[in-house]
């Protein structure tokens, strides 16, 4: 799986996260889902496995 900047991902429960940066293995994003977007960083890996969630 390919992450980039800018774009928007949805897991299979509908949660929202856009990426605002990777680098490296680790990736910064803004969780979109609520009223509250809150950013994180998590790494590529576990980014992928919130997508697959």
């Amino acid at each position: 799986m390919t992450i980039e900047y800018g774009q928007l991902y949805t897991n299979a429960r509908g949660d929202v996260r856009e990426v605002l940066a990777v680098a490296g293995d680790m990736v910064d994003y803004l969780e979109q889902t609520g009223e509250d977007p809150q950013q994180g960083q998590c790494s590529v890996v576990e980014f992928e496995s919130w997508v697959e969630a």
